[in-house]
């Protein structure tokens, strides 16, 4: 245990408990917490000062209590590869969605004293944070493993929710955003770095998440898409990135990669499990084809933002023609096809050709004008019941690239 006697500071790594975790976890939680209720006219003080000197004292407790451990750690040189490979592979998805979406300059770098406060406030966060995380869950033993990384990575994911302050101290907060911009990805990070640590270096648990919790505010330029898109982007990225990161750090040797292959052969294949996996196929093929009476598409386009946004996934319900005459109407929001093109706009207004066929006015919310066509019964497709919001983001980028060549 690290403790200073006659000789100086002993450095001989101890295993934590589960009682100093919480009491470090709680420390981080309070810091959090009055940052989230201190009054607007000292948060500039608390956040340049005494939040980050917070976390460095927090950060000596766990290091004077538990020691340095000189232990080596396995494969250090492969987790440290990986973690560059990985902000790499961000860095290129930055670059391609800028190319693909447009590039418009960060509103944070008009100022050079807020881009340095942010990566001061940040990036001091970070680090501590992480040294913090990286000494608790090595020093844990097997197990109080999982229970320590659950506390460690709440408690970080949570100083890191900064977002929470506007929504508590604002009547006009979105709260979606809030879920799925702030919160979401600051657990997601924070699940992925705490899943590094247990394997990897300090290295590699803090560049990924120094990069990721810094590159919105310190990066001159960011590409043109809604904070909660970019932020699905981020936590997709960082799933990929522990998915590689398991299977390379847990990679099997040659012979018992071959001996499992050989007893393979063997194994008895089950003609039930064949026919589940075809049958789940097909369902999936089947239901995004719209072959049932409720079936998703992706809006490619802004027409509906406000209501329905761009990128987001929406779930039509099937209308047969004999029934479109009684079950939309002015407000409905439809799905519809016009020549080649198909669309996902609301009814304005019903009317009546020369021949006396019901036609309907359509029009998408954020456009100042109805749609230059009437759309006809036989063309409507279906009523939008649902959407979830960005996930179709992928969709847009993999069309956009088929469109392109």
């Amino acid at each position: 245990m690290g403790v200073f006697f006659k000789g100086g500071f002993q450095s001989k790594p101890m295993k934590t408990d589960i009682i100093f975790t919480i009491i470090i976890c709680s420390a981080l939680a309070f810091i959090q917490t009055i940052f989230m209720m201190i009054p607007s006219n000292v948060v500039l003080t608390y956040n340049l000062v005494l939040r980050p000197l917070a976390y460095i004292v927090v950060a000596a407790i766990v290091y004077i209590y538990l020691g340095f451990d000189k232990r080596p750690v396995r494969k250090v040189y492969q987790a440290n590869m990986l973690a560059l490979l990985f902000i790499i592979f961000y860095a290129l998805v930055f670059i391609l969605i800028s190319y693909l979406f447009g590039i418009g300059a960060n509103a944070i770098s008009d100022s050079p004293s807020l881009v340095l406060f942010n990566l001061w406030v940040n990036g001091s966060i970070v680090l501590f944070g992480e040294l913090i995380r990286f000494r608790l869950i090595k020093a844990a033993g097997s197990s109080m493993r999982v229970i320590t990384v659950f506390l460690v990575t709440i408690a970080l994911a949570y100083g890191r929710l900064n977002d929470l302050r506007t929504v508590i101290h604002s009547e006009h907060a979105e709260v979606r955003v809030f879920i799925f911009a702030s919160m979401f990805l600051a657990v997601t990070l924070s699940f992925v770095a705490s899943y590094i640590a247990i394997e990897g270096s300090f290295f590699s648990t803090f560049i990924i998440s120094f990069v990721y919790a810094v590159t919105p505010s310190a990066m001159p330029v960011l590409p043109q898409v809604e904070q909660m898109a970019w932020a699905l982007i981020s936590c997709f990225l960082l799933f990929i990135s522990a998915i590689l990161y398991h299977l390379f750090m847990n990679e099997k040797s040659q012979a018992q990669r071959m001996r499992e292959k050989r007893l393979a052969k063997y194994r008895k294949k089950s003609p039930i499990a064949h026919v589940l996996t075809f049958a789940c196929i097909g369902l999936i093929i089947a239901f995004f084809s719209q072959a049932f009476k409720y079936y998703p598409a992706v809006i490619l386009t802004g027409s509906m933002t406000g209501t329905i946004d761009r990128g987001s996934i929406v779930f039509m319900e099937k209308i047969p023609q004999r029934d479109v005459f009684l079950r939309v109407g002015e407000g409905e929001i439809i799905h519809f096809y016009h020549g080649r093109m198909e669309f996902v706009h609301r009814v304005v207004g019903v009317r009546y050709n020369v021949n006396g066929e019901r036609e309907f006015i359509t029009q998408g919310d954020d456009n100042e004008i109805v749609d230059p066509f009437q759309v006809r019964q036989e063309d409507v497709l279906g009523i939008v019941h649902t959407f979830i919001p960005y996930v179709g983001y992928p969709y847009i980028v993999f069309h956009a690239i088929v469109s392109g060549f």
